[in-house]
């Protein structure tokens, strides 16, 4: 369905760093151009500017405008609102119909940019469009939502599927993210810094070994179980946009 988000309450999943996440899509469209044709893949918060709020890290597609070249661009807001943490890829690396690996790390409380990495297919970008550092301190981002696939004011719709979404309190090495999106395979994750783990939703009833959405709820497989709300979704392999 349109805008469709799955949502793990406020006070769940607090300030993860440093972080990795990772991801796989497939957009029919690169976003909603309604929003600044963006879409969202991992929002912690961040409804309006992310540099003007307490918003935590937001992984999601951007689209210059006038531009049908997507990037994947990586934002944390600071606790002081004023030039936050931003990193994009060049434009291009999206491409339309096609299943993408995406994933980011972020070394922990880092306010500079190249601290930052994006990987597309298994491969860091080779070129950045923006690299932005941050001024201040990462904002705390324990009281806002966690959002995949959307934003929680709807405005950053993943026009398309995502799946296999999972993040880690670690930063992952280059040869981790070449595994990830080279196995194809649901339960990846499992295998790449198990103990760093921190939430994994397959969004896909392939196998057995996975509980597939029930009604609006989906359980994260990572040992925390983590209980998301699907809005505007079904289960199985769960279309968002």
């Amino acid at each position: 369905g349109s805008g469709a988000l799955v949502v793990l309450s406020n006070g769940t999943v607090n300030n993860v760093r440093p972080l990795s996440i990772s991801a796989w899509i497939k957009a029919s469209t690169r976003g909603s151009a309604e929003s600044g044709a963006l879409g969202g893949i991992w929002f912690k918060g961040g409804s309006g500017n992310t540099f003007g709020t307490n918003a935590g890290p937001q992984l999601f597609v951007n689209v210059i405008a006038g531009s049908a070249n997507a990037t994947l661009r990586y934002e944390h807001s600071v606790i002081n609102g004023s030039t936050g943490l931003a990193r994009a890829t060049t434009r291009g690396v999206i491409e339309v119909n096609e299943w993408v690996h995406v994933a980011v790390t972020h070394v922990s409380n880092s306010l500079i940019a190249t601290d930052v990495k994006l990987y597309v297919n298994g491969t860091e970008s080779a070129v950045y469009n923006v690299t932005q550092n941050g001024v201040g301190t990462l904002s705390n981002d324990s009281m806002n939502s966690l959002y995949i696939g959307n934003r929680n004011d709807f405005a950053r719709a993943n026009s398309g599927w995502i799946e296999d979404v999972a993040w880690w309190n670690a930063v992952l090495t280059p040869e981790e993210m070449l595994f990830l999106s080279q196995s194809r395979m649901k339960g990846a994750p499992y295998q790449v810094q198990p103990s760093s783990l921190v939430g994994y939703f397959p969004m896909s009833d392939h196998s057995d070994l996975f509980q597939p959405a029930v009604g609006t709820t989906i359980i994260d497989q990572s040992t925390n179980r983590f209980v998301g709300i699907l809005t505007n979704g079904v289960g199985g392999a769960v279309p968002i946009g």
